[in-house]
């Protein structure tokens, strides 16, 4: 990417981002207006400046994935969308939250809206499916395109995402932040939001570590940006939140990175920046027309759209064209090099392993994980019908095993890692991969709320389904 310059039009286009979320949430009479407010230069940098998309195909298999773990702040993501011509319309974000006919629910849900890459809501669980993400890309290409350097091979994207003091505060966060730090997840970027506010004040009520300290010690890069100046004004400087971003990108290659942004919820609204009241309640008609009043809007015209703003937003799809043409010709050059091995084979746009008549036989009841027990998925990865294991008892042995390396295809490498590993299996996004997770009766309730998430989502790649193994009532053999 070349170096940001935040011109006027950018700021006319944040400023409408604003507005524009405290309209839905108004019109729609209860969401979670604050953060949407507050994210908007964070998130608007990364569509238009890092994260590598096309919205005329938002299933391009060349892709950077995005995932806002906090689902709540949806319209934060909504508007973006938007904004780089997803198809994601005004009327849509007019009817926010509008009921079973919406195509903008309170929290992202994939398969509905265009550009969402999974459905979020349960706080830690948008992070620990990132990592899966990353999971899956680092697997794919590690077994495709291992000689080529990352940056120059079709298989390779980042992952990026954004999560809150609510993400953070979750074990299953801390489980699968560990995780990547150990296997080197290197195409991670989770940006911090750290407006120290919940909903019922300020997060120090149950949140007082150094949240920075705590990741590099995982292994983690990590660094801070605020929008918060020294003599307490405020800044929204998104030129320098890209370079910190640049930064870390080029300094911690093989590392996961994660840059805290201090920000003040709901900023600039008057009466409600920096408080609690604006985490998950409408503004309220007065604050909305002050914040437009501040921002340079009519206070009585609702949904007001600047034109040549959003024009000058919706270039990045004209970017994201000429990013996806050069993705094809190293897929082209990929297939011609690779005429013997693993082939990949275009299937509505994906790359899909050769041999996937046998991933799609293997046994699933429609888009769902199918549910089998731990013999049947150590067995799996050992006779091939998986390709990631991610495991809590080996039945075989009576021993208490985790996984195999997804990367250099180790069999017999493993760990006790009882959460973060199902957590981001049931996530790994990417044709022609197929997960087994194994897990002892003993420990069946880490399984809930990822069998559950699983269910919702169901899998991000209905072409190769993600299998996911649990036996609930096993007796480990002796």
């Amino acid at each position: 990417m070349t170096e940001f310059k935040e011109t006027e039009l950018d700021e006319r286009a944040i400023k409408m981002a604003k507005v524009l979320s405290a309209d839905a949430v108004e019109r729609a009479g209860h969401g979670h207006p604050g953060s949407p407010v507050s994210l908007a230069p964070i998130a608007y940098t990364l569509y238009q400046h890092f994260i590598k998309h096309d919205p005329n195909d938002p299933n391009w298999e060349g892709r950077d994935r995005f995932i806002l773990s906090g689902g709540h702040a949806s319209l934060t993501q909504y508007v973006q969308l938007y904004f780089s011509g997803y198809g994601v319309t005004l009327d849509d974000l007019k009817n926010f939250r509008g009921g079973a006919a919406t195509r903008t629910p309170g929290h992202p849900e994939y398969g509905l809206t265009p550009g969402i890459e999974m459905t979020t809501g349960p706080l830690g669980q948008g992070f620990a499916s990132a990592i899966g993400f990353a999971y899956g890309e680092r697997f794919q290409r590690g077994l495709l395109d291992p000689e080529t350097p990352k940056e120059d091979s079709p298989f390779y994207h980042k992952i990026w995402a954004i999560c809150g003091e609510g993400d953070i505060e979750e074990g299953i966060s801390g489980e699968a932040a560990s995780l990547a730090a150990n296997q080197k997840l290197g195409n991670l970027t989770v940006i911090f939001d750290a407006n120290r506010i919940q909903i019922e004040g300020d997060t120090n009520l149950v949140l007082a570590e150094d949240v920075l300290k705590r990741f590099q010690a995982y292994g983690w890069y990590t660094d801070e940006f605020s929008f918060i100046q020294p003599d307490g004004s405020y800044k929204e400087d998104v030129e320098g939140l890209a370079d910190t971003i640049a930064k870390a990108r080029a300094a911690a290659p093989n590392q996961p990175k994660l840059i805290k942004v201090d920000t003040l919820i709901a900023w600039p609204t008057p009466g409600k920046t920096n408080d609690p009241s604006s985490h998950g309640s409408k503004l309220g008609a007065e604050a909305v027309a002050g914040l437009k009043k501040l921002l340079g809007y009519d206070p009585e015209e609702s949904f007001h759209v600047d034109e040549e703003a959003l024009a000058h937003a919706r270039k990045v799809a004209e970017r994201g064209l000429e990013a996806h043409k050069e993705w094809d010709e190293k897929f082209a050059a990929w297939q011609k090099a690779n005429p013997d091995s693993k082939r990949a084979t275009t299937h509505s746009n994906r790359a899909v392993l050769d041999n996937v008549e046998r991933i799609y036989a293997f046994r699933h009841v429609g888009d769902y994980p199918l549910i089998v027990n731990v013999a049947q998925s150590v067995d799996a990865v050992a006779n091939d019908q998986a390709d990631i294991g991610f495991f809590a008892i080996d039945p075989k042995r009576g021993e208490t095993i985790a996984f195999t390396d997804a990367y250099l295809h180790i069999e017999g490498w493993y760990a006790v890692r009882e959460d973060s590993p199902i957590t981001a299996t049931t996530e790994v996004d990417h044709p022609g991969i197929r997960v087994a997770v194994g897990q002892g009766s003993a420990y069946d309730l880490f399984l809930s709320r990822e069998l559950k998430q699983a269910e919702i989502v169901r899998a991000p790649n209905p072409q190769a389904v993600t299998p996911l193994f649990v036996e609930r009532r096993l007796e480990v053999a002796a």
